[in-house]
C-alpha cells in the first residue's frame, strides 16, 4: 500500500512546531490524512496540507445531530432564568 504525500506538505510544515501541550481541538497540525470510502472499501489515502472538509447534506452526521435537540423545548421562568427541558 503507498500512501500519496501532497508536495505542498513541504510548505505546509516549513516553520511549525509542535506545541508542548497537545489537546484534542486545541493544537491543529499543519496536515492531515484524507481516505476516500468508495465501493466497500478504502482508498490507500493521501496527506494534503490542512484544509476544511466537504460534507454532504444528507451525511448521516448532520442528521443525527438534529435529533440530539429534536423535541427540546426552551423556556424562561418567572425569575427570567432560561431553562430547557428534553422530550419526556
Amino acid at each position: 500500500m503507498s500512501i500519496y504525500i501532497d508536495p505542498e506538505i513541504a510548505v505546509s510544515l516549513r516553520g511549525y512546531e509542535a506545541p508542548e501541550k497537545l489537546g484534542f481541538g486545541t493544537a491543529m497540525a499543519p496536515v492531515m490524512f484524507r481516505a476516500i470510502w468508495q465501493d466497500g472499501c478504502w482508498s490507500s489515502g493521501e496527506l494534503i496540507p490542512y484544509a476544511p472538509l466537504t460534507v454532504d447534506p444528507a451525511a448521516k452526521v448532520l442528521h443525527y445531530a438534529q435529533s440530539c435537540f429534536e423535541g427540546m423545548k426552551a423556556y424562561r421562568t418567572s425569575e427570567g432564568e432560561l431553562h430547557c427541558s428534553g422530550p419526556k
